[in-house]
């Protein structure tokens, strides 16, 4: 039902790092035939029979009606049940007749992605969690690293990693496809002012604890990390304040950055804060930022031409119309299923678009002068009537960063109250720049893209989950937005129920998405109670690698804390640009596993600066398997090749 991206059936994907993943992908259904097209011109065939959902493997009576169709089929061939390595063995054999097969060095963008804005409280707990077992795994190592008076293989270390792991595999559980019941299965739709007794009723008890039991993931994983916390009480000793160790760990020694203070100006204007580096000003009554100038570049930020409040909040309800267009748009075949799970049976044709803009807010500045606080906001239409939405109150804190080494401004949003509804909804936070040129990077797990040029035709190409920020620039000057807890972002438009295979994005707008209940299954389908969300701004001169952008957003997303002594020179130090993703003990050995990734998507020589008694360095495969020797003549620098945006994975080894 869901629309492929326009590639071939088999072909090369080819990644940042130029490495090549041979694929096969089969469009508009689950697996494949058992024969090939007639048109087949490779020797061997992937036959992929998969079971639909939920129903368990095949049964030996369908293995053997299987073969039997194959030998009719195709009686000379070799029939081979196994995995997926096996078809590429076979195909590898002969490598010649790969000589012609398509290299698509693309981002195959995920249109089922918009699912996550259905529990952000959860998203946002998620992505706090993995900085704070990061942290906690990294200070352990720190603090067990092999000096030469001492033995031992980070017994700290290895005493919490089980519960470390536990608590990965936890979130690995919440971020799995199924998000709850079968929407169209559990309940019958209720619409208007019977869905308040409907939501009473057993159907809609037990779809709604279907997605409580999803959160649980969450709730475990956090307990994991407490455990894990205890193990070693005595060795790592973590604070609330944020200290420097992140930074140290993420940039290099050469990197001397201004060490100058900073101090907010008191503006004299109630309704505006300035530092020396920015001047923020808003209007209560709009709700939104109708200034911000970055005095370093001299840049007006705030688009005033555009209807859209810089910095505001904006609410919608969906149509009946508009879920039509997007299945006319997103649908490959229009089975039942795809109808239900889209369309929300039901809807009411009635129901119009509504654009609503919380206005009117109370507004106070903090006693130092570096905030602005809106409260009271209440939502009022732009579009459509008031009857259709939700009440809820809307608060937003804008701060002056205060520190040139990290110049961003902060947003908070508080939306208090919210009551629920079952209409498709969402809400966004859009940013109309002036910028009359721009291009957009956004960026991705792995990988920093342009959306204009670098998704596959048919792949999404409307509403993107991005791992850190998304980005704007003329080369000239630029504005990165880093959503901190909800990390969906779109351009140009809001995103939701809009599909356009074919779609450059180019108008100087980024929305930073807060929730939405697009998807009709397997996710939450309404919302309410309180939430709270941050986004952060980074105006810069250049572009997103001179304005560091990838730095403030490791620092936003995956804040350091405050360890034991000792953590402000940590023993393995990395060349500007490598992100440390993992530091802890090798599972299956002795050794420490050491993984970084490059940010800046610059081939280059890399180096590593690796203290105590270091017996050897292996360059290893992302199983962890040592593949190459690294010479440790001239430690403690090494230096190494790194390609555009790869992951490079170290086991250092120890003398006793």
């Amino acid at each position: 039902g869901s629309h492929p991206p326009h590639v071939p059936r088999r072909f090369w994907w080819e990644g940042p790092d130029g490495l090549r993943l041979l694929t096969s992908y089969s469009p508009g259904g689950y697996g494949t035939p058992l024969l090939p097209p007639a048109e087949w011109e490779l020797d061997t065939w992937l036959a992929v029979p998969q079971t639909e959902d939920n129903r368990g493997p095949h049964s030996p009576e369908v293995l053997v009606a299987m073969r039997r169709t194959i030998q009719e089929g195709a009686p000379d061939v070799e029939v081979v049940f196994g995995q997926l390595g096996d078809f590429a063995e076979s195909l590898l054999a002969h490598p010649e007749q790969l000589d012609n097969l398509p290299v698509v060095p693309c981002d195959l963008a995920d249109t089922w992605i918009h699912g996550i804005g259905t529990m952000p409280r959860e998203v946002s707990r998620v992505r706090a969690l993995r900085g704070r077992l990061f942290a906690l795994e990294s200070a352990l190592a720190l603090r067990d690293w092999p000096r030469r008076d001492n033995k031992g293989d980070f017994p700290a270390s290895r005493k919490a990693a089980p519960l470390i792991d536990a608590a990965h595999e936890q979130l690995m559980l919440f971020g799995e496809h199924t998000w709850g019941l079968d929407v169209k299965s559990t309940i019958k739709r209720v619409f208007g002012p019977d869905f308040t007794q409907a939501r009473l009723t057993e159907p809609y008890k037990r779809l709604e604890s279907s997605w409580v039991a999803k959160a649980l993931y969450v709730d475990r994983a956090e307990a994991l990390y407490q455990q894990a916390l205890q193990t070693a009480p005595e060795a790592v000793q973590i604070a609330s304040r944020e200290s420097e160790l992140q930074t140290k760990l993420q940039t290099p020694a050469t990197d001397h950055r201004p060490l100058t203070t900073d101090h907010v100006i008191d503006t004299g204007q109630e309704n505006a804060i300035e530092s020396s580096l920015f001047r923020a000003q808003v209007d209560p009554s709009a709700g939104g930022i109708i200034s911000l100038l970055d005095k370093r570049t001299g840049r007006e930020w705030v688009d005033l031409d555009s209807p859209e409040p810089f910095g505001g909040y904006r609410y919608d309800i969906y149509s009946a119309s508009d879920i039509a267009e997007f299945m006319r748009a997103y649908g490959l075949f229009f089975q039942d299923w795809f109808v239900q799970d889209f369309g929300k049976a039901g809807y009411p044709e009635s129901t119009p678009h509504v654009t609503a803009y919380a206005r009117n807010f109370k507004l106070s500045k903090s006693e130092q002068s570096d905030s602005l606080t809106l409260t009271g906001g209440r939502l009022q239409p732009h579009l459509g009537p008031l009857a259709l939405i939700p009440d809820q109150a809307i608060s937003i804190k804008i701060s002056l960063g205060s520190d040139p080494q990290q110049p961003y401004i902060d947003l908070e949003y508080s939306i208090v109250g919210k009551e629920a509804t079952p209409l498709a909804e969402s809400a966004a936070v859009p940013f109309p720049m002036n910028l009359p040129k721009p291009t957009f990077r956004l960026g991705q797990v792995g990988s920093v893209i342009d959306p204009a040029r670098d998704i596959a035709e048919g792949a999404n190409r409307n509403l993107w989950c991005v791992d850190g920020w998304v980005d704007a620039s003329d080369d000239r000057v630029g504005l990165g937005v880093i959503p901190v807890d909800m990390p969906l972002v779109s351009i140009g438009n809001v995103g939701v129920f809009t599909f356009d295979p074919t779609r450059t994005p180019s108008e100087p707008l980024i929305y930073s998405h807060l929730y939405n209940t697009q998807w009709g299954t397997n996710f939450p389908q309404w919302l309410e109670g309180d939430f709270g969300f941050r986004t952060r701004l980074v105006p810069h001169a250049g572009g997103w690698r001179e304005g560091q952008v990838w730095r403030t957003a490791l620092q936003t997303t995956r804040p350091p804390r405050a360890f034991g002594a000792g953590a402000t020179n940590p023993p393995i130090r990395a060349s500007d640009g490598l992100v440390l993703l993992t530091l802890r003990p090798r599972h299956d050995g002795d050794g420490l596993i050491a993984r970084y990734w490059d940010a800046l998507g610059l081939p280059r020589q890399a180096s590593l600066q690796i203290d105590g008694p270091v017996k050897s360095v292996w360059r290893c495969d992302l199983m962890e398997r040592p593949v190459e020797a690294i010479e440790t003549m001239s430690l403690p620098d090494l230096t190494f090749p790194i390609a555009p945006h790869a992951v490079e994975t170290f086991l250092v080894q120890f003398d006793s």
